[in-house]
């Protein structure tokens, strides 16, 4: 599903326009329903750090969803057109994502896919997640989310891969991890592609060392980043609450 900036004639306003391709649509039906839920649960959600959606439009010749523009770029073009974050700076962004999730978890629902091409930086140094496309709601039965594994390797928690029905919120915890990890190195976190390498993680597995490529970071971030990417989501930070607390200690 690509992403167009596009101008709402009535709105007169700047906005974002996912357009779901044709061929998919061919290949698999489903994917239709996937697109209004995911307009459905961002519907739902106010919050400044979690884009808003303004419309869907579902016909036979074309389905699409209209979406806040986001004024900025993703935190992966960021990193590979100006470099790593700063510690400081990579704190601030956790702690935006941590709001915007924690938003999306009072309604119920987990993300599934945090990594840096989904957190937005905007020019006005504000912090947006986007793409629910993947988010799961605790009440849903569907048969389009319920089973399926999703998400990205590079920064999947090794449960999604293992026991995707009954993955939750501190699944995007280890993925934000992840991401604070590419933040300050550029890089992933675990050499890691394939959903079959994600089933491979065990307990002694852990994110590359931060320290040898970014000397500089504090070792109460690196503590946290292996904290948050814990194999067993009980030794991950116990909520969002926690989370902050620990962030805010390192700032």
């Amino acid at each position: 599903m690509t992403p167009y900036r596009a101008t709402h004639l009535i709105l007169q306003k700047q906005v974002a326009l996912k357009l779901l391709h044709r061929h998919l649509l061919l290949k698999d039906p489903r994917f239709v329903d996937l697109l209004c839920e995911e307009s459905r649960h961002t519907a739902q959600l106010d919050h400044p750090n979690v884009v808003r959606v303004f419309d869907v439009t579902r016909a036979s010749e074309a389905t699409y969803i209209v979406l806040e523009w986001v004024d900025g770029e993703s935190l992966s073009k960021h990193v590979r057109r100006r470099g790593v974050l700063s510690s400081a700076a990579t704190v601030r962004v956790a702690q935006e994502v941590c709001a915007g999730l924690e938003a999306v978890l009072a309604r119920g629902l987990v993300h599934r896919d945090i990594k840096p091409s989904n957190v937005r930086l905007q020019r006005d140094g504000g912090v947006k997640i986007i793409d629910l496309g993947l988010a799961r709601h605790d009440l849903t039965r569907s048969a389009l989310s319920r089973d399926a594994v999703v998400g990205t390797p590079g920064y999947m928690a090794p449960e999604q891969a293992t026991a995707a029905q009954s993955v939750y919120f501190r699944a995007d915890i280890y993925s934000l991890g992840g991401t604070l990890c590419f933040a300050r190195s550029g890089r992933l976190p675990m050499h890691i592609k394939t959903v079959e390498e994600v089933r491979r993680i065990g307990p002694s597995d852990q994110p590359g060392p931060l320290q040898e490529v970014a000397p500089d970071t504090p070792e109460a971030l690196v503590r946290l980043v292996h904290a948050m990417m814990a194999f067993s989501p009980k030794d991950r930070p116990a909520n969002y609450a926690e989370l902050r607390r620990m962030l805010a200690a390192i700032s």
